[in-house]
């Protein structure tokens, strides 16, 4: 049986193919963006996106863990120095998806662009 990191890496995949990404990794180096990661293209952007997820209505959706941006910036450069060729010369984002799964069908997701707040270098 999937376990809940894993049933939300999937989710956080279908939300951003809906929303045009291309997704390149799924669950890339779990750990090193908190929760899991995600690497795609939005456009001509390349988006590191961490996924949490928690369960039951207390609590609300999970936030954005405070090393959020050392260790999403330390897999973005591991990422790219070993898949770089894969996408040429692109913007970088860093996005982050929550989720609180309230039963087996249902869940709240929050997608945040640019969680870092900076404009992609």
């Amino acid at each position: 049986m999937e376990n809940l990191l894993s049933k939300s890496v999937k989710a956080a995949a279908t939300l951003l193919e809906r929303k045009d990404y291309e997704v390149l990794d799924r669950g890339w180096e779990p750990g090193c963006i908190p929760g899991s990661g995600i690497v795609a293209l939005d456009g001509d952007t390349l988006v590191f996106v961490g996924v949490r997820a928690r369960e039951g209505a207390e609590g609300g959706l999970p936030e954005m863990p405070g090393a959020f941006r050392k260790r999403a910036e330390e897999a973005a450069a591991r990422w790219l120095a070993t898949n770089g060729d894969r996408v040429g010369d692109v913007r970088v984002r860093f996005d982050f998806v929550s989720f609180l799964v309230l039963d087996e069908g249902r869940a709240l997701a929050r997608h945040v662009i640019n969680a870092l707040g900076e404009e992609g270098a």
